[in-house]
């Protein structure tokens, strides 16, 4: 199955003669309420997390209870977070045309089950978002992940008999978790776009951040490095001249083909260049 990333042509241009993708701060997507909107669905999910049922250590919950309102403040402040998450953001959807129109006319096919493969040593999560269409429901899937994800793995390293004070290092981890579920929902005017996500820890002050300037910003961004394995198909938003386009693609894709070989890159399939089947044109 394939994830679709939707741009432009030039950055369709630069992904597949690099092999790399953005991916970029995300306190600068273009959605902004994000990330603070899952901080506040996280905050009022963990009001009452324990409900007494639950198979956890008394000492953590009691740590778990003290630490959770101040993980939210810390995170809720961008400014001062002590890591950033960055984000790559895909799509299930290989023909839409509120995408085509927002992120640009052309979009790169990729290998999900490659890419999921490839991600494992890069330290990536791959995320399916969840589009908020009623704050209750929202709270409840965000329990349910605060347990599974966060809390029950944070308790199964919490030590009964702490000698050396380790677990309250166990604050940062919980923490870690608690930023990362935070990037899982979304304003529901963005359900359209069915959005997969990449998603990178990174300290602000990483070595390997990047900066682009778009409308008088400065973009910090990381490049996620993929084989060229992972990218199968590119596919034409609905534009003028379609044919026209698909002709200069398929010269590219054949150029970059014989590249890949004359590298000793052997790729078992051919890249499709496809169209959109929507009748939109811009007058």
């Amino acid at each position: 199955m394939n994830l679709y990333h939707y741009t432009d042509l030039n950055a369709v241009h630069s992904i597949l003669d690099n092999h790399k993708i953005r991916m970029t701060d995300i306190r600068f997507l273009n959605d902004k309420t994000e990330y603070l909107q899952g901080i506040n669905i996280l905050r009022h999910a963990a009001a009452d997390i324990f409900s007494g049922d639950e198979d956890y250590y008394p000492d953590f919950m009691a740590a778990a209870n003290e630490w959770l309102p101040q993980i939210f403040e810390e995170l809720g402040n961008l400014q001062y977070a002590d890591e950033i998450m960055y984000v790559a953001s895909f799509s299930r959807s290989e023909d839409t045309l509120s995408q085509w129109r927002s992120y640009g006319m052309f979009a790169v096919g990729l290998d999900e089950e490659i890419l999921i493969d490839e991600l494992k040593s890069n330290k990536i999560e791959c995320i399916e978002c969840h589009y908020v269409f009623d704050l209750n429901d929202a709270i409840g899937i965000a329990k349910e992940l605060l347990h599974e994800q966060a809390l029950s793995v944070i308790n199964s390293f919490w030590l009964l008999e702490d000698t050396q004070n380790n677990n309250p290092t166990l604050y940062l981890d919980l923490k870690e978790v608690v930023s990362l579920l935070a990037t899982t929902f979304k304003h529901p005017c963005f359900s359209e776009e069915n959005e997969i996500r990449l998603v990178k820890k990174s300290d602000a002050d990483a070595e390997d951040i990047k900066f682009r300037v778009k409308n008088n910003l400065l973009i910090p961004f990381f490049e996620l490095e993929l084989s060229p394995e992972v990218f199968t198909c590119i596919r034409i938003g609905p534009l003028e001249n379609q044919g026209l386009v698909e002709q200069t693609l398929d010269i590219f894709v054949s150029h970059r083909q014989a590249k890949l070989n004359s590298e000793g890159v052997n790729i078992e399939y051919s890249m499709v260049v496809e169209s959109s089947n929507i009748p939109y044109r811009t007058l």
